[in-house]
């Protein structure tokens, strides 16, 4: 028999797994075990490699993030911005979330915990994009025309302040 909370995760998880599924080309199954699903050599690989694509700054992050939240596949989901940091903290937290949903909540202390995460998992995913975005700025060259076009524009917008000025200290004078 399929208790409420296992219903939640099926409800909240499989989305999850099947969007990370697909974008990363895996097979991960959700387990009912403690010990986790067996995950293939060749998923490994390919998650190993895509890791290894960021600088190694970036790694550090994601070590952050990953210790946070202890999930690679939250993470992941963030990075990539399927899903918001206060979505991937509450997915991480899902059975305290049940509990207190159940139990009642002691308010300084979950409340505390849930902003602590999202906080951490906050700069955690903010720093991989700081630190991914020099990889993929392209350096432009400004065309001869271009630059020729530019130095029209100052000289215009110049002559216009110059033009602006004049005329307000004829207007102050009059």
């Amino acid at each position: 028999e399929e208790t409420e909370l296992c219903k939640l995760e099926a409800q909240e998880w499989q989305p999850i797994l099947a969007w990370f599924c697909e974008r990363y080309n895996v097979q991960i199954e959700s387990s009912r075990e403690i010990t986790g699903p067996q995950i293939s050599q060749e998923t490994k690989s390919i998650l190993r490699k895509h890791l290894q694509s960021y600088s190694l700054w970036a790694v550090h992050g994601f070590s952050f993030a990953v210790e946070t939240i202890k999930s690679l596949i939250l993470t992941l989901c963030c990075v990539d911005r399927h899903i918001s940091v206060e979505k991937a903290v509450f997915l991480s937290r899902l059975e305290e979330e049940f509990q207190t949903g159940h139990w009642g909540r002691v308010e300084w202390a979950h409340e505390l915990s849930q902003q602590d995460l999202q906080a951490r998992l906050s700069a955690a995913v903010l720093f991989i994009h700081l630190s991914s975005l020099s990889t993929f700025v392209k350096s432009k060259q400004l065309c001869i025309i271009n630059m020729e076009c530019f130095q029209l524009v100052c000289r215009s917008t110049l002559l216009t302040l110059a033009g602006h000025t004049a005329l307000a200290s004829l207007r102050q004078v009059y």
